[in-house]
């Protein structure tokens, strides 16, 4: 992608949570968002229709960014298996919790989102999607009374709780 339009597309994040900090992303105007970012309105509109697509773009580059580290062969073989990625899901989470606060706030949903996350991450037969979307549905409920919950218990405790449901769904 072209530096100046990373750059835009930052100094637009960067300005959209501070404003969010002060204020519901509802009441946030294109006007003051641009304002703050020192971005022309004009240059929003060819990559937004709304200040909450910014909010939605981040969590996509999260997810991304996620699957694409979860798919690499890791050094360390205890992150490759269920305990090791459900804990690295749930850290990775609490890590962008202010983003996922805002999303979550917007009335996104996350399961389709966590849905393609998995699917990426556990490859597995088209007979066993089932499973794996019920897992995914399970998952984002989770995450999401873990936000409300203000992040409590640890990222280490949420993934052993949720590692045990998945491995009573999947195992025999």
């Amino acid at each position: 992608m072209d530096k100046r339009i990373v750059k835009t597309k930052l100094a637009l994040q960067d300005a959209l949570l501070k404003l969010v900090s002060k204020k519901h992303i509802g009441e946030i105007t294109v006007s003051e968002l641009c304002t703050l970012a020192h971005v022309n309105r004009t240059t929003f509109y060819k990559y937004y229709s709304l200040p909450a697509d910014i909010i939605t773009e981040m969590v996509n580059d999260i997810y991304e960014y996620a699957v694409e580290q979860f798919t690499q062969p890791k050094a360390d073989k205890n992150d490759d298996t269920l305990d090791g990625k459900v804990l690295q899901i749930c850290e990775l989470y609490y890590k962008n919790r202010h983003i996922m606060q805002f999303y979550i706030q917007l009335g996104s949903d996350v399961i389709p989102l966590m849905q393609k996350f998995i699917d990426n991450i556990f490859p597995q037969h088209s007979a066993e999607r089932i499973t794996t979307y019920f897992i995914a549905g399970g998952m984002s409920a989770a995450l999401v009374q873990w936000y409300l919950q203000d992040f409590k218990p640890s990222p280490s405790e949420i993934a052993q709780i949720l590692t045990a449901h998945i491995r009573k769904l999947t195992q025999p």
